[in-house]
């Protein structure tokens, strides 16, 4: 069995998805389920909603939920014939309001592009929660983000998202992406809290086989770690995560030592670092965990050839 079937098992179907996601449909399927209830006035009545509204709904005219798609199909005597094709008949789907749509192969997998865009949420992103639930990434590295992009758009197709550029850290022109919430919703369904302050390596990244984690890694020491001349540093203020990205190094027999040091910024937060040093715990590094962000890139493959 090759790592990429091994990462195929993990998947989730339409079933695991947010119920209050609004999805549009192929023409004839909400029809061809509303004839074997009876009709459209029937499922129409027996849904306690109007003839008009849900003529509008078979018509494409009005996007509406999942859970409201799965209430129709529960009243079909042939449900399961329709909930074994819905997958195959979902065209987009989005978050409400003013949610852009996306859309989403079926079965729902995870992919090392995935898992790296988890990294990268833990590291420089987050799923925040604003008006809606939208998923934010930036960074100095212009690269990394037009990365993070092209990953998020190989699953989520081409959808839209927004790009800031400012003044942020004291750098001059740091670049930020925002997806929608629609997006950011099923992320923290199926991954939980994704930020660096509050989160946590998803389970089922830590119960993954050694190339999901060597994805994650890449993605999270993209984003925080320093690479100097003889060692490579990760410091967060998130005590538990930095200990999970411990735990996680060790499955690759790479050694790191644990330490806390105070910011010297104003408000002096308390971060935990762990350093990896020596020849041996850094081709290891080298060898299992691909950095993309040029200058820490750039300076691990100085010290290769050292």
């Amino acid at each position: 069995m090759t790592e990429e079937t091994k990462m195929a098992y993990v998947e989730w179907c339409i079933h695991d998805f947010p119920e209050e996601l609004l999805v549009k449909l192929k023409d004839g399927y909400l029809r061809e389920v509303a004839n074997s209830i009876g009709g459209q006035r029937k499922t129409a009545r027996l849904l306690g909603v109007c003839f008009p509204y849900f003529h509008n709904l078979v018509h494409g005219k009005k996007s509406f939920s999942l859970r409201r798609l799965f209430q129709i199909i529960e009243l079909s005597p042939q449900k399961e014939k329709f909930l074994k094709i819905l997958e195959e008949n979902i065209i987009k789907m989005k978050s409400g309001g003013r949610g852009y749509w996306f859309r989403v192969k079926f079965p729902f997998r995870l992919t090392p592009r995935l898992v790296r865009i988890i990294g990268h949420l833990l590291g420089d992103g987050n799923i925040r929660r604003t008006r809606g639930v939208n998923v934010r990434y930036g960074n100095s590295d212009h690269l990394l983000v037009k990365s993070f992009i092209k990953d998020m758009i190989s699953i989520f197709g081409p959808t839209k998202y927004s790009i800031w550029r400012g003044n942020r850290g004291g750098c001059k022109d740091f670049m930020e992406v925002s997806f929608s919430s629609g997006i950011g919703r099923i992320l923290r369904k199926f991954f939980g809290q994704c930020g660096t302050y509050d989160g946590r390596v998803p389970k089922v990244i830590m119960n993954a086989d050694l190339r999901v984690k060597g994805e994650f890694l890449s993605g999270i020491f993209d984003d925080e770690c320093t690479v100097a001349k003889d060692c490579i540093v990760i410091a967060l203020t998130n005590k538990e995560l930095i200990h999970q990205i411990a735990d996680t190094l060790a499955e690759f027999n790479i050694e790191c030592k644990y330490g806390i040091r105070v910011d010297k910024r104003p408000n002096r937060k308390i971060q935990h670092t762990l350093t990896i040093r020596g020849k041996e715990n850094l081709e290891k590094f080298y060898k299992n965990i691909k950095l993309n962000h040029k200058n820490k890139k750039r300076k691990l493959v100085k010290w290769k050839k050292k």
